[in-house]
């Protein structure tokens, strides 16, 4: 799998991240699709409630950008 992590975005935001840049809020995150060109947007399981995660599925609804779910963060 070769792909390129350019950030992450949370409704929390960090106090210090090392490894990733924080690009905003997970409202902003269809701007940030536009924005950077993603096509491809991971979804850590364990760092939302499952209607978060709906939530967020349905700002995929309508743009060209697919999602998967993962157990850990990169």
């Amino acid at each position: 799998m070769n792909f390129e992590v350019i950030g992450f975005v949370d409704d929390k935001i960090p106090e210090n991240n090392n490894r990733h840049k924080f690009l905003g809020r997970l409202g902003d995150l269809d701007e940030l699709i536009k924005k950077f060109n993603i096509n491809e947007v991971i979804i850590p399981e364990s760092s939302f409630k499952i209607s978060r995660i709906i939530e967020i599925l349905e700002q995929f609804k309508d743009m060209k950008v697919s999602y998967k779910f993962s157990n850990e963060f990169f």
